[in-house]
């Protein structure tokens, strides 16, 4: 059974990846390198804050230090005394939506042999480049937020529905009716982000670039990290802080000896780059 759906799947995502990779300008030059760097260090920045959290055994005072050095939470901060929290839930429900979505039309489009709409396939490059590999860290944590009340001291949504006084109670009506699409849609996305992290690079064979197989695979495997750094939070009261550090210390070893072992960018700049941020 298992079998047949994979067989079913298979045309409809190598065609998807195929056109949204075929045809891709690539920039070339210093300016080129700067902004490829300058991306990379706003991804791991990131991972790195959320991986200095409290639950996992790090100081107040550590903490404080990487959230000042991650561009984006820094913004969100100052974005939130203006508006309230939510806000990043809904905007980062709909962005996975609508990724989701354009996924699915431009399949269809591609199945109906029309080509012609490129609009489609631009926003889906657009998004996955932005929602998977600069951006995956703070997303999935905004999905989370109807959640996070479990092992964060920001305000919860059953304060929201109910009053300031209400205790965290995500599985409780009606904060439920949220809680499970939350999930839902965060499993989706998390799906969707180690797919294309895999997929984008390596579903041409015909590549201009013979070794772009290989980026895709050492990306999954640093997109795995992603995931693991953002979840494991909510184990963090039945696993100790020393066990969920080895297993990101042991795992980021395993992502830097494939990054050695491939080099799977395709410039020495990249490569230099991944590899000291590893």
């Amino acid at each position: 059974m298992a079998s047949i759906v994979l067989d079913k799947l298979k045309q409809p995502v190598f065609n998807l990846f195929y056109i949204m990779t075929e045809g891709v300008q690539v920039e070339a030059g210093f300016a080129a390198y700067r902004k490829t760097v300058f991306l990379l260090f706003v991804d791991v920045l990131q991972v790195i804050r959320v991986m200095c959290s409290l639950r996992y055994g790090w100081t107040e005072e550590t903490q404080g230090m990487v959230q000042k050095t991650d561009i984006v939470y820094m913004f969100t901060s100052l974005v939130s005394k203006l508006i309230p929290r939510y806000s990043f839930f809904i905007l980062a429900a709909v962005l996975v939506l609508v990724a989701l979505m354009d996924s699915y039309y431009v399949v269809q489009l591609f199945k109906a042999g029309n080509v012609q709409k490129l609009w489609p396939v631009k926003l889906l490059r657009f998004l996955v480049a932005s929602l998977v590999t600069i951006l995956f860290s703070s997303v999935i944590k905004w999905l989370l937020i109807p959640v996070e009340c479990l092992v964060s001291e920001e305000k919860s949504f059953s304060e929201f529905v109910h009053d300031e006084e209400a205790r965290c109670t995500p599985w409780g009506m009606p904060e439920i009716m949220i809680s499970i699409p939350t999930i839902l849609l965060a499993g989706a996305y998390i799906i969707f982000a180690l797919g294309t992290s895999y997929l984008a690079f390596e579903i041409n064979p015909l590549s201009r670039n013979p070794r772009a197989m290989h980026t895709g695979r050492v990306e999954l495997l640093f997109a795995f990290n992603k995931v693991a750094v953002t979840l494991l939070v909510y184990l963090s009261d039945l696993v100790t802080p020393v066990v969920i550090s080895l297993i990101f210390f042991f795992w980021t070893i395993h992502v830097f000896r494939q990054h050695i072992k491939l080099l799977p960018f395709h410039s020495a700049v990249t490569n230099n780059v991944r590899g000291g941020i590893y």
